[in-house]
């Protein structure tokens, strides 16, 4: 795997998503880390899917459009890690006050020595003091 990093769904919202309106540091990134090996849950785009039916529901998209983000979501191939020891995500979740989708990008992190990808301001919180790098 070269160069591994975390994606966080927040991150890749707005990578994929382009009616999001994206940050000038997400931009950045996404052109940095075209040739690194992206780790995600394997919630992950379940968690995409989410908002894109949340989209569709609150009308920021049609049914066409969001069918056509599903299937550029569909064609990206991150590895998909194993989220590992239950009790550390629920530990993580309760020191942190994170969302267990959250907490869970944070143990692979944590697990691989990876750094981690996300707009989540809660989750990046975590991270520093947890000691994973962020992009």
């Amino acid at each position: 795997m070269k160069d591994p990093y975390v994606l966080d769904a927040s991150m890749a919202v707005v990578w994929v998503m382009k009616f999001e309106q994206t940050p000038e540091r997400a931009l950045q990134l996404r052109t940095e880390l075209s040739n690194r090996s992206a780790i995600v849950s394997h919630l992950w785009r379940f968690e995409m899917l989410n908002f894109l039916a949340t989209s569709l529901r609150t009308k920021r998209l049609l049914l066409a459009e969001a069918t056509a983000y599903a299937n550029e979501i569909r064609l990206f191939t991150p590895y998909i890690a194993d989220e590992g020891d239950p009790a550390l995500i629920l530990a993580l979740c309760h020191e942190h006050s994170l969302s267990a989708y959250d907490a869970t990008y944070l143990a692979i992190a944590l697990g691989g020595g990876w750094p981690i990808a996300t707009l989540d301001k809660a989750l990046i919180k975590a991270a520093q003091v947890t000691g994973v790098a962020v992009l």
